[in-house]
């Protein structure tokens, strides 16, 4: 089943990855493996995703829907995506030409038939994002970054066209207590205390954040979310919650699972290099 995949440009190894995958300042990373080579590609820079403290996206009254499978678009992270289908390269070619706001939506399970249809079951809740680098192929195929910027509902869809269009409802996180709020970032701080996760390379970047005043909570908590959370189900359940308190709580077990992980990897590597030295005396 051909599919858009969530996928850098196909580079060879003996060639340098574009400038705008490969440089950035305060950039955390994320792994892609494509035709069995795999990169580190930096797509994820806090600076670019600066927030004004409770701004709010303005939503046209059509979003274009881009499905994929085991896909999802976090607030405060940014995904590469390479476009080859007939249907996607015209709505790629119209975001462009527009406001470059595009929803990117999570396929359910379905048939290839139902895929090739533009009534694929989808998750209602997606993440909206904007185009912020695009690269156009001659052949009509695009790689981009897309970078994400809210949680939104799908509402109503139309599919008269060649791809699919929605009509949203922004997912608005519920208000808390200032108190809790000020628990919950006070938390959020002292998790990042741990020397474990410091010398995690994305959160030790992720982190510069946490205290930056023009990033409310929720944006936070999702741009911890978009690297410690590696399953899509978590991601997407994440992504649905209007409850930052609960959002608060994924990103707390997560945190814990990632230091348990890695304390349990030192210690195999521990193991591991006195075995060796055993073995040289």
């Amino acid at each position: 089943m051909a599919l858009a995949a969530p996928i850098p440009r196909p580079v060879r190894p003996d060639r340098p990855l574009p400038d705008y995958l490969a440089a950035g300042r305060d950039w955390y990373y994320n792994s892609h493996t494509f035709c069995g080579c795999k990169w580190r590609l930096d797509v994820g820079s806090v600076d670019s995703i600066t927030r004004v403290e409770g701004a709010v996206l303005d939503l046209p009254d059509w979003l274009p829907i881009f499905p994929l499978p085991n896909c999802v678009l976090l607030p405060q992270s940014i995904l590469p995506l390479h476009v080859f289908e007939d249907r996607y390269r015209a709505m790629t070619r119209d975001v462009l030409a527009g406001n470059r706001l595009l929803a990117l939506a999570q396929l359910k399970p379905c048939t290839q038939e139902q895929y090739l249809t533009l009534h694929a079951p989808i998750h209602p809740a997606v993440g909206v994002g904007r185009v912020v680098k695009v690269d156009a192929l001659p052949d009509g195929r695009f790689n981009f970054l897309l970078q994400g910027l809210e949680r939104v509902e799908v509402q109503t869809e139309d599919a008269s066209g060649p791809y699919r269009r929605a009509r949203c409802r922004l997912i608005r996180a519920r208000d808390l207590e200032p108190s809790q709020e000020c628990r919950i970032l006070r938390e959020l701080r002292q998790q990042f205390t741990s020397p474990i996760l410091r010398a995690f390379p994305p959160l030790a970047k992720v982190s510069s954040i946490l205290d930056c005043c023009t990033y409310r909570l929720a944006d936070k908590l999702d741009a911890v979310a978009s690297v410690v959370l590696t399953a899509t189900a978590e991601k997407q359940q994440l992504l649905a919650m209007p409850c930052l308190a609960g959002r608060a709580e994924m990103v707390f077990n997560a945190l814990n699972r990632l230091e348990l992980a890695v304390r349990e990897q030192m210690k195999c590597q521990a193991v591991e290099e006195s075995r060796r030295r055993d073995c040289l005396n």
